[in-house]
Formats: C-alpha cells, sequence, structure tokens
C-alpha cells in the first residue's frame, strides 16, 4: 500500500546492474486470485503458468546510476498511471542482463494506491469490518464492504437487538471497558483517571456501507469458497482497497471466510507433585474437569452431570502399560490418583492417559511425567593443551587427559578413544577487522565445525590411562595445503570396567609460518577483504 501523503513512487535497489525492465498492469481486486496464480507457478516452464492478469500499460527499461559494488536506489514514478492518485497496479521488474538462463532475479509486485484503510475481524459467524482514512486513522462512513467470492450477507437487525440497542460486539466492549463499575451492561464505564466515559456500541448494518463508526458487520456464507481465498473489499467513489485471508502465502485454494459449526467440550486441568520420580516411587495426580461453552458468549462452567467418572491407564516411555485404574469425580469435578512405579520401569518420559463418557468433544486427555535414575558422578575428567600456543607447521601440539575418583585416585587402565580433526578455518586479530587471516566461509555454506563441507579430515587414536589416570597425545603438524590457520579439535573418550562413559574436548589453532606478522611484511601476508563485483542483488521498498 503506497504512502497516501507522498508522491506515487516505487522504488527498488540493486547492485552492480546498470539497466532494468520495468512493466506497469493495471488490475482490480476481482483479480487478486488470478495474479496468486500467476505468482505461484512463476519460476515454472512446464506451461503450467498462467497469463499475468490486467492490461499492460507500460513497458520500459529503465537506467540504473549504478556504482560499483554499491547499494543503489531506483524509483519509478507511478503518477501517470494512476486516476487522480488511485488505483491498483503490479509491478513486473527484472534486469536487462542476466548471469544465465537459470538466473531468476525478478521483482513483482501488487501496488495499491488508496485513501481507505482496512481491517477485518472474523469468528465462526460472521466479519467485522473496519474501514479508516489511511491518512489519519480516522473512522471513514460511506465506504462500501463485500466479500469476494463468498460474498456476506449483512446480518439485520432483529427484535431483540432493537430493544437493546446493542449487539454482540457492542456487548462484549461494554462489559470489558466496565469492569470495575457497578453494572457491566451500562453504557459508561470510567477511565484510568476515575473520569466517565461514553462507550460507542457497535450497531447492526441496515446497508453495505459503513456508518459513522467505519464499522460493518458481514454474516460469514455457510460453505467455502473453492474459487481461492477470499478479499474483503472496500469501494468509496472511485477509490478501492482490499484485504486478503493472505498475503504472504500463494498456494491457497479454498476460503476460510464461513459459518463454522461450534460444540460444547471438556476442559481439563491435570498437575502430578513431581513431575520426576526415580522407579519404585509413588506417584500422586490430582486433576479438575470444567465444561467449555461454545459460541459468541461461551464460557467455562460447572461440569454438572455431564461427566461422571473417569478411567486412566499410566504408560513408560516404551508404551508399556505400568498402572491402570478408575476415579470418580465429586461436585466441584476434581479427582484424585495415586500409583507406584515397578523398580524396573523405562526412564524417560511417561505419559497417564485420561478418557470419560460424556456427550461433549474432548472426552480424553494425555499428562506427562518423567521416571529418571539419580546416580551420583564417579569421576571427572579434563582435557588440555599442554604445549603453549601458538601453533605453527612443523611443530607439534602435547595433549594430555585426566579422569580422577571424586573419593581420590587416578581411574587406571580406563579405555581411552582421541578423535582427532582438522578444518579450514579464518583468523581476524582483535579490533582489526580489516584484516583476515585465510578465507572466510559464509555460515551458511559450513559444516557443523565451521567450515567448508567437505573438506577437513579426521584421524581416531586408542590407549589405556595410566596409574594416575593419565593419557598423553603428541600431534604433529606436518603440512597444510593450502596454507591456512587450521583448528584442531580432539575428543577423548573414556570407558570405564563399570561401562560408564567421560569424555574432554581440547581445542589448538594451527597456523602456517607464512602467515604470521612476524615477518613484518603485511600487505603480502595478510589479504584486505574485499567485496565481489559479480555478485548482484535486488531489493524493493515503497518510497516517500
Amino acid at each position: 500500500v503506497l504512502d497516501p501523503q507522498a508522491k506515487p513512487n516505487f522504488s527498488f535497489y540493486s547492485t552492480n546492474h546498470k539497466s532494468a525492465r520495468v512493466k506497469v498492469y493495471r488490475v482490480q481486486p476481482e483479480q487478486w486470485n488470478d495474479y496468486v496464480q500467476y505468482v505461484r507457478y512463476l519460476n515454472y516452464d512446464d506451461g503450467r503458468r498462467p497469463m499475468m492478469p490486467g492490461q499492460l500499460i507500460s513497458n520500459t527499461v529503465v537506467q540504473i546510476e549504478s556504482v560499483a559494488d554499491e547499494l543503489v536506489e531506483t524509483r519509478v514514478d507511478l503518477s501517470k498511471f494512476l486516476s487522480g492518485g488511485l488505483g491498483h497496479l503490479v509491478l513486473d521488474i527484472e534486469p536487462t542482463v542476466k548471469k544465465d538462463q537459470y538466473d531468476r532475479t525478478r521483482i513483482i509486485t501488487w501496488l495499491q494506491a488508496t485513501r481507505i484503510g482496512l481491517d477485518a475481524f472474523v469468528d465462526n459467524s460472521e466479519l467485522v469490518g473496519f474501514a479508516t482514512e489511511l491518512a489519519t486513522g480516522k473512522p471513514l462512513s460511506g465506504v462500501g464492504l463485500t466479500i469476494y467470492p463468498n460474498d456476506g450477507v449483512l446480518v439485520e437487525r432483529s427484535a431483540n437487538e432493537g430493544e437493546t440497542g446493542t449487539t454482540f460486539f457492542g456487548s462484549i466492549w461494554n462489559w470489558i471497558s466496565s469492569w470495575g463499575t457497578s453494572d457491566p451492561t451500562e453504557n459508561t464505564s470510567v477511565d484510568a483517571n476515575g473520569s466517565a466515559v461514553e462507550l460507542d456500541t457497535i450497531e447492526p448494518a441496515q446497508s453495505k456501507q459503513t456508518g459513522p463508526n467505519g464499522i460493518l458487520r458481514l454474516e460469514l456464507a455457510e460453505t467455502a469458497s473453492n474459487k481461492g481465498q477470499n478479499l474483503l473489499i472496500a469501494r468509496r467513489g472511485n477509490d478501492a482497497a482490499f484485504l486478503p485471508e493472505n498475503s504472504d502465502y500463494y498456494w491457497q485454494d479454498y476460503g476460510t471466510w464461513h459459518k463454522k459449526s461450534t460444540i460444547d467440550s471438556l476442559r481439563w486441568f491435570v498437575f502430578d507433585d513431581r513431575r520426576m520420580y526415580k522407579p519404585n516411587e509413588e506417584v500422586s495426580v490430582k486433576g479438575y474437569l470444567r465444561k467449555q461453552t461454545a459460541g459468541k458468549f461461551g464460557d467455562i462452567e460447572p461440569l454438572g452431570d455431564e461427566a461422571s467418572g473417569i478411567t486412566w491407564s499410566a504408560r513408560d516411555p516404551r508404551n508399556n502399560e505400568i498402572a491402570k485404574g478408575t476415579a470418580n469425580l465429586n461436585a466441584f469435578g476434581a479427582f484424585d490418583l495415586k500409583f507406584k512405579l515397578p523398580d524396573n520401569a523405562n526412564l524417560g518420559y511417561a505419559s497417564i492417559q485420561f478418557s470419560t463418557s460424556s456427550g461433549l468433544a474432548g472426552t480424553n486427555y494425555s499428562h506427562q511425567f518423567q521416571i529418571q535414575e539419580f546416580r551420583r558422578p564417579e569421576f571427572e575428567v579434563t582435557a588440555k593443551v599442554d604445549s603453549e600456543a601458538p601453533h605453527f607447521v612443523g611443530g607439534k601440539a602435547d595433549l594430555s587427559v585426566e579422569a580422577k575418583y571424586y573419593a581420590g585416585g587416578g581411574l587406571a587402565n580406563a579405555e581411552t578413544n582421541w578423535t582427532v580433526t582438522a578444518t579450514p578455518t579464518s583468523y581476524t586479530p582483535p579490533n582489526r577487522d580489516d584484516f583476515t587471516f585465510g578465507t572466510w566461509v559464509p555460515w551458511w555454506r559450513s559444516d557443523f565445525y565451521g567450515g567448508p563441507r567437505g573438506s577437513g579430515s579426521t584421524q581416531y587414536f586408542k590407549g589405556t590411562t595410566d596409574a594416575e589416570g593419565k593419557h598423553h597425545l603428541k600431534i604433529d603438524f606436518e603440512s597444510v595445503k593450502p596454507p591456512r590457520p587450521t583448528p584442531s579439535r580432539r575428543r577423548p573418550r573414556f570407558r570405564t570396567s563399570t561401562g560408564r562413559p567421560g569424555r574432554g574436548k581440547p581445542r589448538c589453532k594451527c597456523i602456517p609460518r607464512t602467515f604470521t606478522l612476524e615477518s613484518g611484511r603485511r600487505g603480502h601476508l595478510c589479504r584486505r577483504a574485499r567485496r565481489s563485483r559479480s555478485n548482484r542483488s535486488f531489493r524493493t521498498s515503497t518510497a516517500n
């Protein structure tokens, strides 16, 4: 939607492009679904892409004041394509020079030049449209509203509404605004300072045009539309605006603005005393059931005689039944139960499945809790790089890992497995963002370790700890091709006689000597970051 208080321009942004072809189509709100179909198959080459809707009114090449490697803005004047500054246009912009036949660089967008601001509030039975002056936000009267293609029907004034002078939305607003007053149905309330405030009620529609408050209520159609998503279209004189069900998703084939049935249902609130238990412990559970009535005035109500009891079944993380039973509901719709976990219960997330017999929806419910073992750690593992940094090609790195019992003494004769991984990386000195050692790889082109996909190497080593629970590993840095910083990650893992594992993760970085600052040849050895001139991009926005 274009700014109503600015000159109608459309801005697009580009880098390293000298010109672009701009096509302008004049369209109507009712052609939105045809436009959606076109955008959906925009990049398809199998003949499924339909024709662009509307009338082609301009097809020109726009020159871009391009500056090498800089993002530049280009404005397209739309004044000559609009009638009195109003109308609907589709812009199709693409560069005149493309990299290859697969280059799909393109901008396509629908523009609304209107003075109408439009909002819609939809429930299961009706739509409430709210029209305002787009420039000021004031309610706009005399605006015709329709739902297309599933046209809405006006909500007529009923005898009861005529007597009370209020509607559902007005009643809800009055009730919310009157919290703290003596009578929630009165048409007055108080503000934050305690002063009386007159409330505005939403009267039933008498025509297909908004009233002084800019609001119009439309009854939804009985069934869904199979002609695409619905639009709320607003018209006032030569001005038109529309609001689609979904403006960002182009694969919606059916409209959702239609009447939907609602039924009363049960609502469960279940909790246990600890949420986590050890095998052979007792689980205590309590819960409440309430009735939720559907419809505009739906609320939470006492259960009453809608249900009289529940059945339950407790299952472990592998879905084995570990307990079951029944429970009665008291006058308040509450129940409680207890059961003991078996000694051999599987560990993890367990659940209790509840069900009750009722004519309401929501007769089943599931509650989760955890079954876990609590074992005190027997030993701790520390790993470190013993040799001082930096590490250079031709040098070595000494690493060690040590395992100790918490009770004292080393973990001797424990199987130790080393995983050593070397991957290319880059390095930027502190406070010198303009220099980079190596080649920087974007994160979206990196693997788990931060290096380029498919690069690096991994080796495995195995041994046992000595009498003091220590194990040492020496790594010789023979070569790096091509020369660049390479981090090494070592992951020692232990396996004790009881089967309990332990691990550590020391790290160091190996740097080729020709990349160090000690040589004094900064210009040759350190490369300044450069922007690639071959990359081209387009971005868009509306501009004043």
